[in-house]
C-alpha cells in the first residue's frame, strides 16, 4: 500500500496533467489561457525533477534514475498516465501530446525526435507506439500501467508456482507461453502471418523476451512442484530426450495448443521457425528444426506435407499421432457402470452374426 507522501504525489501530479487535458475547456480569452498553461507547465516540471519523482510510487520513482529522460519526456509520459486513467482512447498523437505540453509549431520539429523509434521512451518500454513521430499514435505501456496500478492498490501480482492440478490446466499454460513467441513474431516479422494473428502487438521485442523467460522459468518451477504422474508431457519429454521447454517443445506446444484452443489452418514451416526466432539471425539457424534429420521430423512427433521441396517454407506442419495422443489431455470417462458392461455383454450374446448387428442398428 502506498504512504501518504506517494499517494498526495502521485494525486498533484495527475491534476496538473488533467487541469493541461482541459485547459481548452475554460471559457476565458486566448491570453489568460496561455499565461495559464505556462503556469501548469512550470508546475508539471518541478514536479518531474529527480529529486520530485522519488517521492512518487515505486514504478515511477525509478524513472529519476534514467538520466536519458528529457523533462520533455518525461511530461509526455505523465500527460499519457492520465490520459490512460480518464479518458476511453488512452492514445494521443505526437503533434497533440506536443502542443499539450505548449510547444510552438517551431518546436514541434526539434521535439519530434522524442517520439522517433529508438527514443529512451520507446527503447525503454515506457510508452507503445504505432508510427512514430507527429502523426504517430502513443499510449503509456501497459506493463508500466498494471505496476503502477498494483502499487496503488497493493496487490501487486504474485508468481504463480502453485502445483498443476492436471494436463488441461498445464495445456492453458503452455498456451500463455506460446502467445508471447506469437506476439514476438508478430513484432519482428511483421510481414508474417502473426501480425495478421496480432495486428497491434504493443511490447518491445526486449521486454517480450523477458517475458517468455519469466513465464518459462515459472512454468518450470510449477512443473518441479507437480507430481510428474498428473502430467503426460513429462514422460514424453522423458522418452524423447527433449529439453525441457526447449525450441522442440515450443514447436509442439504450438500445434498441440493450436489444435485445442483455435480453428486457424496448419502453419507452414516457415511460420513455425519465425515463431520460435527471436530475431532474423535466429530465423535462419532455427531452420534447422523443422528440417528432415531433425528429432520432430525423424522421431515423427511432427508431420509435414510436403511435395519435392523437404523444406518447403509453405509445408503445413502438423502434430504427429504419436505426438498427439501422448500429449492432447484425453477427456476423462470415469468409471465404467457395471449394469452398463452387464446389459453390453447380454447384447452380444444376442447377437447371431453381422447381418443381426446391421438390422439392430
Amino acid at each position: 500500500m502506498l504512504t501518504d507522501t506517494k499517494w498526495n504525489s502521485l494525486r498533484r501530479l495527475l491534476d496538473l496533467t488533467q487541469d493541461l487535458a482541459e485547459l481548452h475547456l475554460e471559457d476565458s480569452g486566448a491570453r489568460r489561457k496561455r499565461l495559464r498553461r505556462a503556469a501548469l507547465l512550470r508546475q508539471l516540471r518541478a514536479r518531474l525533477t529527480r529529486a520530485a519523482m522519488r517521492q512518487l510510487p515505486s514504478p515511477l520513482a525509478k524513472l529519476a534514475t534514467r538520466r536519458t529522460l528529457s523533462i520533455h519526456a518525461l511530461m509526455i509520459l505523465a500527460v499519457l498516465l492520465e490520459r490512460r486513467i480518464a479518458a476511453s482512447d488512452p492514445t494521443l498523437s505526437g503533434r497533440e501530446l506536443l502542443q499539450l505540453l505548449g510547444a510552438s509549431s517551431a518546436e514541434l520539429l526539434t521535439l519530434e525526435a522524442t517520439l522517433q523509434h529508438g527514443s529512451p521512451l520507446l527503447r525503454g518500454s515506457l510508452i507503445s507506439a504505432r508510427g512514430d513521430g507527429l502523426d504517430g499514435r502513443f499510449r503509456v505501456h501497459e506493463r508500466l500501467f498494471a505496476q503502477l496500478r498494483h502499487s496503488c492498490t497493493g496487490r501487486a501480482a504474485r508468481a504463480n508456482t502453485k502445483p498443476f492440478r492436471d494436463a488441461s490446466e498445464y495445456m492453458v499454460a503452455l498456451r500463455d507461453w506460446v502467445l508471447l513467441h506469437e506476439v514476438r513474431a508478430a513484432v519482428v516479422f511483421p510481414w508474417s502471418c502473426w501480425r495478421d494473428i496480432h495486428p497491434e502487438p504493443e511490447a518491445e521485442p526486449v521486454l517480450l523476451q523477458q517475458l517468455i523467460e519469466r513465464t518459462r522459468a515459472r512454468l518450470l518451477a510449477r512443473e518441479a512442484r507437480t507430481p510428474p504422474a498428473r502430467l503426460p508431457w513429462l514422460a514424453f519429454r522423458a522418452e524423447h530426450n527433449l529439453t525441457a521447454l526447449g525450441l522442440e517443445e515450443l514447436v509442439l506446444a504450438s500445434l498441440a495448443t493450436h489444435e485445442l484452443f483455435t480453428a486457424l489452418p496448419p502453419f507452414g514451416i516457415g511460420d513455425i521457425v519465425r515463431l520460435a526466432s527471436a530475431d532474423t539471425r535466429e530465423a535462419v539457424t532455427h531452420r534447422a528444426l523443422l528440417e528432415p534429420a531433425g528429432v520432430l521430423r525423424s522421431s515423427l512427433l511432427v508431420d509435414v506435407e510436403v511435395d519435392a521441396d523437404p523444406m518447403d517454407p509453405l509445408a503445413a506442419v502438423r502434430l504427429g499421432k504419436t505426438a498427439r495422443e501422448a500429449l492432447l489431455p484425453a477427456p476423462d470417462a470415469g468409471p465404467a457402470d457395471p449394469r452398463e458392461r452387464q446389459r453390453f455383454h447380454a447384447y452380444l450374446a444376442q447377437l447371431k452374426d453381422s447381418s443381426d448387428f446391421y438390422r439392430r442398428l
